[in-house]
C-alpha cells in the first residue's frame, strides 16, 4: 500500500489438496465427455497434464524440503491422472485391442516411472472387472518385466504386477472349457489338501477330468504330510479341478501340487516352501507380500499357462 506496485498473486497459496480436488472434480467430469465428443477429452487432458506441471513448479520452498510429503502428494495425484488416463480410454470403442499398447507405453514412460505403473495399474483393475480380453502372451510379458521391476525393491511395481497377474489370470478363463467334461469329486478317490484356508465363504467344489496311473494322477498335499493315495490305490485323477469364489482364500506354502486347476478363489502365497508341477489358475486374485520368493512364484505364472515351481 503507497508503493505503487500492484499486488500480484502468489502461486503458493494454492495449495496442492485444492488441486487435488481440482483434479477429482475433471476426472468425474471426464464422463460428460461421452457425449461432448473427442475434442472436449483432449482439451480436458491438456488441462490435467498443465495442472500437473504447473504443481511440480510452484510448490511452497518449505514443502520442498520434505521430500516424503511432496512424494505422497504426487503419488496422489497421478493416482487420479492415472485413473483419467483409463477412463479416457476406455470410452474408446474396443479398448482391448489397445490395451497391450497403453501399459507397454507407460512402462516405457522413463520421465515418470511411477504414473507409468499407476496407470497399467488401472487398466489392469478395470479390465479385470469389466472382463474384457485382450492378448494374453502381450500382458504376461508386462507384467513379467514389471515383476523384475519389483525385484529391485519397487513397492509401487510389486503393487502393479499383482494387478496385472489378476488379469492374466481372467485372461485364461477361456481355456478351462477346452479341459474337457468334469465329473464331480468323490470322497473315496484320495485324500487332498489343496492349502491352507485363510478364509472361506464361498464354497469349494472338487471336480475331475479321466484318471490316470497314481504316479502321474493329480496331487495336494502338504510338505512332509501323508500322501494323496493310500498304498493300495493305483488309480487317481489326471486333472483336479478346485472351483470357489473371491471370498475364499487358500494359502499354498508348504504345499505340494500336481496336475490342479484353481478357479476363482483367492490365492495367497508368502514365499515359503512349495513344489507346483502342472497347476493353473484360472479367474484368481493373489495376495502376496513383496518376497523374492512371491515374486519368483508370480514370474512362473505369468510366464506359462500351467505354472511349474520349486522353492526349498
Amino acid at each position: 500500500m503507497g508503493n505503487g506496485k500492484k499486488d500480484t498473486p502468489n502461486p503458493s497459496s494454492t495449495s496442492i489438496p485444492d488441486l487435488q480436488r481440482e483434479i477429482g472434480t475433471l476426472i468425474e467430469r471426464s464422463k460428460w465427455h461421452r457425449t461432448i465428443g473427442w475434442a472436449a477429452i483432449s482439451a480436458a487432458t491438456i488441462v490435467i497434464l498443465f495442472l500437473f506441471g504447473w504443481i511440480f513448479l510452484h510448490l511452497p520452498v518449505e514443502a520442498k524440503h520434505d521430500s516424503d510429503a511432496v512424494n505422497e502428494r504426487i503419488s496422489a495425484i497421478n493416482e487420479r491422472l492415472a485413473t483419467l488416463t483409463t477412463t479416457i480410454e476406455f470410452m474408446k470403442p474396443d479398448p482391448g485391442k489397445r490395451i497391450p499398447t497403453i501399459m507397454n507405453d507407460n512402462l516405457h514412460s522413463g520421465e515418470n516411472l511411477d504414473l507409468g505403473l499407476k496407470t497399467i495399474g488401472a487398466v489392469a483393475r478395470r479390465a479385470t472387472k469389466e472382463k474384457i480380453h485382450s492378448n494374453e502372451a502381450s500382458i504376461s510379458e508386462v507384467g513379467q518385466r514389471i515383476v523384475r521391476t519389483a525385484l529391485k525393491q519397487d513397492a509401487n511395481a510389486w503393487a502393479v504386477a499383482s494387478q496385472v497377474l489378476d488379469y492374466v489370470s481372467f485372461l485364461r478363463s477361456s481355456r478351462l472349457s477346452s479341459l474337457g467334461y468334469a465329473i464331480p469329486l468323490s470322497d473315496q478317490i484320495g485324500h487332498f489338501d489343496i492349502g491352507e484356508a485363510i478364509e472361506q465363504k464361498d464354497p469349494i467344489t472338487f471336480s475331475f477330468i479321466n484318471f490316470a496311473n497314481v504316479a502321474s494322477a493329480a496331487i495336494a498335499e502338504h510338505i512332509g504330510g501323508g500322501p494323496t493315495y493310500t498304498s493300495d490305490q493305483k488309480e487317481g485323477p489326471a486333472l483336479l479341478i478346485i472351483t470357489s469364489g473371491p471370498r475364499t482364500i487358500l494359502k499354498l506354502d508348504q504345499h505340494r501340487l500336481r496336475n490342479i486347476v484353481f478357479v476363482g478363489m483367492g490365492i495367497e502365497y508368502d514365499g515359503g516352501p512349495a513344489d507346483f508341477k502342472k497347476v493353473t489358475f484360472i479367474n484368481c486374485n493373489f495376495k502376496m507380500p513383496s518376497t523374492s520368493g512371491s515374486a519368483h512364484f508370480a514370474l512362473a505364472v505369468l510366464s506359462a499357462p500351467v505354472t511349474n515351481f520349486t522353492k526349498t
